[in-house]
Order: C-alpha cells, then structure tokens, then sequence
C-alpha cells in the first residue's frame, strides 16, 4: 500500500486494541458452544480481511483489522479450552505438545509461502487470497461438523425409536 512505517504501526495498534478486547471478552462466550464459536471466528477473521484485498483505502482497512482483533483476540481461549474438554487427561500433555509442535512450523510456513506470493501478485491481492480462503476453511470446518452430527444422530434416533431435527 505504499504507506509510511506509522501507518503500518496504526494498522498493529487496532489489531492489538481489538484483539486485547476480544480477548477480555472471552469470558462472555463460556455458555456458547464452542465450536461454533471457534467456526464464527474463523470466518469473521476471513471477512475482516476483505477490507485490506478488496482496496487501498486506509479507514476501511484499519476497521477490518480492529474489527478482525475483536473476532480473533477469543481464538487461542476457546481452541485450548476444546483441546482440554475433549482430550482424556493422561494425553492432554502429549496433545498440546503435538499441536504447539504443528502450528509453530506453520507459522513460519504461511511466511515462506507469503513472501513469493506477495512478490507475484502484490500485498492486497495476497491479503484478498488469505480472506477467501480462510473463509472457506471456515465453511469447511462447519461442514465437517454438522456431517460428524448428522452421523452421530441417526445412531441415536435409531437405538431409542425416535426420529429428531438436526440442528447445528
């Protein structure tokens, strides 16, 4: 975008005051299920990067990214908290050890991958690539969940007799 170090430094400062109050905030999803709770915030991260793919225009970027902190500052919460309710507690340690193990390299993986990205097609077209496709992870991870659902259910219905609506 071709804007000085200070915007960039006011770009990382909405992130930073959204995500510090996203992450506050937290406490106010403890009785939303989490998972789509988890699915929301992937794709509301998705969507508040469409602002910085789809223009150059300063406000509206920088409301994307504060908006996108708010939205992902409850992320690192909520997945852990799935990982310790879902994990027997003799392998909690081993699976948050294997998960610190995966997104650390990938981490480092998105940037290798960015950089040359960034060099073919630009930083806001990169920015736009990164939105979409978060946003169909998003749907993606929904998909699988209501399939796992729609799955379990008909077991259910099936052992006591009954037929049910399936909801998400």
């Amino acid at each position: 975008m071709h804007g000085s170090p200070g915007l960039l430094g006011l770009y990382w400062t909405v992130f930073g005051i959204g995500a510090t109050a996203g992450a506050l905030g937290a406490a106010l999803l403890r009785h939303r299920p989490p998972w789509p709770v988890l699915v929301s915030i992937i794709v509301g991260w998705g969507a508040a990067l469409l602002p910085l793919g789809l223009t150059d225009a300063v406000v509206p970027g920088l409301v994307g990214l504060a908006l996108g902190g708010l939205v992902y500052g409850p992320f690192t919460a909520i997945s852990t908290a799935l990982f310790q309710r879902d994990t027997p507690p003799q392998a909690l340690s081993r699976v948050l050890a294997a998960r610190s193990a995966l997104t650390t390299p990938a981490t480092a993986l998105g940037t290798l991958v960015g950089g040359p990205v960034v060099a073919a097609v630009g930083g806001r077209h990169t920015l736009l690539i990164s939105a979409v496709l978060t946003i169909a992870l998003g749907a993606g991870v929904a998909a699988a969940l209501r399939l796992a659902r729609f799955r379990r259910e008909p077991a259910r219905t099936r052992s006591s007799g009954r037929t049910s609506t399936i909801r998400a």
